[in-house]
C-alpha cells in the first residue's frame, strides 16, 4: 500500500515478485492474490494496490514437458504515470528461492548458477556466493539454476532482461529483471516469461528452448572432455533402446569401450612382458654397478635400447586410458538418466538390490556400524559392488605381467592395500559407477587369462637411435666445425707459401751451380 514500509525479513518463495519501488518491495510476497480464472491448464492470480496498481500473475501449462509460460501485468490505478524503475535499476526481479528440493541435489557436481549472455554461459557455482555481492548480467538471454539432476530456469519473453544471483550458498535467489518502464494511467503492462522446472536431461531441456541443453556440463573447464562425456552419454542412451536397462546399458558400454582401448592394452601387455624378461639382464647391471647409480642408469637405458624395449611403454597406454576413465566416472556420476533406474532387483526381505544406479547398491542395512568410531555412516548399508570389485582386482594383479620379477615388500604392500583403499573410496558411490568398474576389471581379467599378447621377442641388435639436439647445442658445434675449417685453411695456405720459397731458393741454387759449372768448362 502506498506509505507502507518494507519490512526486514526473508521472504523466499519460487516465483516472488520484488520491486524496485520502495512503497511495494517485495512486500506482495507476503500478501494473498486472490483466483480471477482457473481451468485445466491455467490460472490467474490478482492482488489490487487500492489507489496504485492491480498486479496479476498468470501461470500455463506448456505443451513442451515440464515448461510453464508465466506473464506478470502491472496496471496502474494512479490518475499520473508511473514510472518504474530508473536508468539501469530494473522495474522488479521475478525470482526463484530458496533452493531446489531433491534429496541428492548435492550427487556428482555441486549446484551453480548459469546464465547465459551474448550467446556464452557463466557458471557460477552457490558455494562461491557471497551476500554482499549480486552477480548482474544485462540483456540476459535466461538465467538458470543446475543440481546434479534438475534445472530450473527462467528466459524473459521480451527485450533488455537482467539476471540476478545473489545471496550465499545456504540462502540465495536467481531470477530475471524487467527493465525500467513507464505506465500510464489504466495501462497495462505485460511481461512475459518461461520457465523450465524439470530433469537435467537433454531431451527435454531441448523442448523448453534450443540453447537449454547447454546447462549440461560433465567439464566445466575442459571442453573436450565435456564433449567426450556426452558421446558416452549419447552411447549409453542408445544401448538401453535396443535394451531397455541401463544397468545392461552400462555393461554393453564398458564392453565397447574396452574393445576400443584393446590394442593400447595389447601395447601395454607387450611392453611389460619384454621388461620381464630383460629381469635377469637388470638385475645382473645391478649388481655389477652397484656402488655407481649413474652408471647403472646408463648401461640399464643401454640395454633397453639394444633390445628394443621403451620403459614407458607399459605405462603410456594406461595415461592414454585416463581420460576414458574420468569421462566415463562423471558422466555415470551425473547422468539424470541413471537416477531411479533399477539394475537387479534381487529381494531379501523388504530389500531390493541395485534399485536405484545413481546411488550406492545398498543389499543390507547394517545399524550396529552407525556406532563404530570415525567411521559415521560409511558403512550403514552392505554394499555389495565395491566388495567385489576389491576381489576382482586382487584376481587382475594376480594375472598381470610386472616388470620386476620379484616384487620388493614395498611394492607387495601397496599392491595388497590398493584393491581395499579403492572399494572403501568407491563404497558410497553410485551403483552405476561401481557397476563400470567392475565390469572393466572382469573384462580386465579375461583379456589376461584368454587373450595373451601373444610370442614377444627381444632384438638383439643395437638400434641406432638419432638422438634431437637443442638448436643452441647445434649451432656451438657448426661453430667449432668453421673455426677448425678456417684453422686448417690458414695453415695449409702457410704450409703452402713457405714450401714455394723453398722451391725458389733451390731454383736459383741450382741456377748458380750451372752458371759455376759453365765457367769452368771455359778455363
Amino acid at each position: 500500500e502506498p506509505g507502507s514500509v518494507v519490512r526486514e525479513a526473508d521472504v523466499e518463495f519460487p516465483m516472488g515478485l520484488r520491486f524496485t519501488e520502495p512503497k511495494i518491495g517485495d512486500e506482495l510476497n507476503r500478501r494473498r492474490f486472490d483466483v480471477v480464472s482457473a481451468d485445466s491448464r491455467s490460472v490467474v492470480f490478482s492482488l489490487t494496490l487500492p489507489g496504485v496498481a492491480e498486479i496479476r500473475k498468470s501461470f500455463r501449462v506448456s505443451d513442451s514437458a515440464y515448461v510453464l509460460e508465466t506473464a506478470v501485468e502491472y496496471t496502474n490505478l494512479e490518475p499520473e504515470p508511473r514510472v518504474l524503475g530508473i536508468d539501469r535499476t530494473p522495474a522488479f526481479y521475478l525470482t526463484w528461492a530458496p533452493d531446489v528440493a531433491s534429496e541428492d541435489k548435492l550427487m556428482g557436481i555441486r549446484p551453480s548458477v548459469v546464465w547465459r549472455q551474448e550467446g556464452k554461459n557463466t557458471i557460477l557455482q552457490t558455494s562461491k556466493m557471497r551476500p554482499d555481492t549480486p552477480h548482474t548480467a544485462f540483456d540476459a538471454e535466461w538465467i538458470a539454476l543446475k543440481t546434479a539432476y534438475f534445472v530450473v530456469a527462467f528466459k524473459p519473453e521480451f527485450a533488455g532482461a537482467q539476471s540476478i544471483a545473489q545471496g550465499d550458498q545456504y540462502h540465495y535467489e536467481f531470477g530475471l529483471a524487467v527493465p525500467r518502464t513507464e505506465v500510464k494511467p489504466e495501462e497495462t503492462a505485460r511481461f512475459a516469461f518461461r520457465l523450465y522446472a524439470g530433469p537435467s536431461q537433454k531431451d527435454y531441456l531441448a523442448a523448453a528452448w534450443d540453447s537449454l541443453p547447454s546447462t549440461i556440463r560433465f567439464f566445466q573447464s575442459v571442453d573436450w572432455m565435456d564433449k567426450f562425456a556426452k558421446l558416452l552419454l549419447a552411447l549409453l542412451n542408445a544401448f538401453y533402446r535396443v535394451i531397455p536397462n541401463y544397468g545392461i546399458a552400462i555393461i554393453l558400454l564398458t564392453v565397447l569401450v574396452r574393445l576400443a582401448m584393446y590394442p593400447l592394452t595389447l601395447k601395454s601387455m607387450k611392453s611389460m612382458k619384454r621388461m620381464q624378461m630383460l629381469v635377469p639382464e637388470v638385475e645382473a647391471l645391478k649388481s655389477r654397478y652397484k656402488d655407481d647409480p649413474q652408471e647403472l642408469q646408463k648401461k640399464t637405458m643401454e640395454l633397453y635400447r639394444e633390445r628394443g624395449v621403451n620403459p614407458l611403454g607399459g605405462c603410456l597406454p594406461m595415461i592414454l586410458q585416463m581420460p576414458v576413465f574420468f569421462a566415463l566416472y562423471r558422466m555415470l556420476w551425473c547422468s539424470y538418466e541413471l537416477r531411479g533406474a533399477p539394475f537387479i532387483l534381487l529381494r531379501f526381505g523388504d530389500y531390493a538390490w541395485i534399485r536405484d544406479l545413481s546411488q550406492p547398491d545398498r543389499l543390507l542395512p547394517l545399524p550396529f556400524m552407525q556406532y563404530v568410531p570415525f567411521l559415521g555412516n560409511t558403512f550403514d548399508y552392505l554394499n555389495v559392488l565395491p566388495i567385489l570389485m576389491a576381489v576382482a582386482m586382487v584376481l587382475s594383479q594376480k594375472l598381470t605381467p610386472t616388470s620386476t620379477a620379484m616384487p620388493n615388500d614395498q611394492q607387495r604392500l601397496m599392491m595388497n592395500i590398493m584393491p581395499i583403499f579403492f572399494a572403501f573410496i568407491c563404497y558410497k558411490m553410485a551403483a552405476g559407477l561401481n557397476l563400470y568398474i567392475l565390469t572393466s576389471t572382469v573384462l580386465g581379467i579375461v583379456q589376461n587369462k584368454w587373450m595373451p599378447a601373444g610370442k614377444v621377442e627381444l632384438e638383439n641388435k643395437p638400434k641406432s637411435v638419432r638422438k634431437k639436439r637443442h638448436f643452441y647445442a647445434a649451432a656451438q658445434e657448426r661453430k667449432r666445425r668453421l673455426a677448425k675449417e678456417a684453422k686448417e685453411s690458414g695453415q695449409s695456405k702457410k704450409l703452402a707459401a713457405n714450401t714455394e720459397k723453398i722451391l725458389n731458393e733451390m731454383n736459383e741454387v741450382i741456377s748458380n751451380l750451372r752458371t759455376q759449372k759453365d765457367v769452368d768448362e771455359n778455363i
